[in-house]
């Protein structure tokens, strides 16, 4: 399945890094899991500068236990050559 995800024109602000990965794992809950590998193309958020340490490897493991249970090895891609975040290097 290839889905293309456009900018929305409305005011709402972009997603954190924690958002982005959550609502990433929900939206593949119905891929099948024979479909091992996701390839994520684009820039991916950053997590955000003012979430605790510990708020952020929580959320870290619960999206990477969300991944895991869906029997995917996910792979991300940013073309502008940008380095990976810390949650992004984790996944």
């Amino acid at each position: 399945m290839l889905r293309k995800t456009l900018p929305d024109d409305g005011a709402a602000a972009p997603a954190d890094g924690i958002s982005f990965f959550s609502e990433l794992a929900t939206s593949l809950d119905p891929s099948p899991s024979s479909w091992g590998f996701t390839l994520v193309l684009g820039r991916i958020p950053p997590g955000d500068q003012n979430t605790e340490p510990g708020i952020e490897q929580f959320a870290i493991a619960t999206v990477t236990r969300r991944f895991i249970a869906q029997k995917r090895t996910m792979i991300f891609w940013d073309p502008s050559g940008a380095l990976a975040s810390p949650m992004t290097e984790a996944l």
